[in-house]
């Protein structure tokens, strides 16, 4: 996947890239600090991907964010002990979320979900099929899953499914209960080592 990072941190932006570099799903990686930069290299690369800092997309009018992130898939970096505020406009681009600091398999993951979202097959995979019968769920607690695969708020999901929040926090319980995972990155996890995703 080519890969744009656009963040205001050089720092950051290091950091991360020193962890992307390493991920086979990742052909290339370009940076960006300021918008005008991001702009060329959204007009002049096939992007597929975008990670973009919270921080980054905060000083963005909401029009240019929509315009510039509407059609290629983002996932958005936060920040780790810092609690984030979204405006809707960040949360209608973002395809996934991710801690800045997560470690390589999480950031796989991460990817791996978004491959699936646009419709990729995953090449190889390294996760083992457990034995005995995959747990049962039903449709919609199918279609929850493949949101949180893809790493949609519970607000999202909700937006999406017409459906209120409070009913998205019952179906990711049950599902994570069936799947016997303790949060929702494990629960991705053992939806996809039984198939499910």
């Amino acid at each position: 996947m080519k890969t744009l990072i656009c963040d205001t941190s050089f720092r950051a932006t290091k950091l991360l890239e020193k962890i992307l570099v390493k991920l086979p799903q990742i052909s290339e990686i370009v940076v960006a600090h300021e918008l005008v930069e991001v702009k060329k290299v959204l007009k002049a690369n096939k992007i597929q991907v975008v990670f973009l800092s919270l921080d980054f997309a905060q000083v963005i009018n909401k029009k240019t964010l929509l315009d510039l992130f509407g059609k290629v898939p983002v996932i958005l970096l936060l920040q780790p002990r810092v609690k984030p505020f979204f405006s809707p406009e960040i949360l209608l681009i973002s395809d996934g979320i991710v801690l800045n600091n997560a470690t390589d398999l999480e950031f796989q993951i991460v990817l791996a979900a978004l491959k699936i979202d646009l419709g990729q097959k995953i090449v190889e995979s390294k996760l083992i099929k457990p034995k005995g019968n995959s747990p049962f769920l039903t449709n919609r607690e199918m279609q929850i899953l493949h949101y949180l695969s893809v790493g949609k708020s519970n607000l999202r999901i909700a937006q999406e499914l017409k459906i209120a929040v409070p009913t998205v926090k019952t179906h990711v319980r049950k599902i994570l209960l069936k799947l016997n995972a303790t949060n929702r990155t494990h629960g991705v996890a053992q939806g996809i080592r039984w198939s499910l995703i």
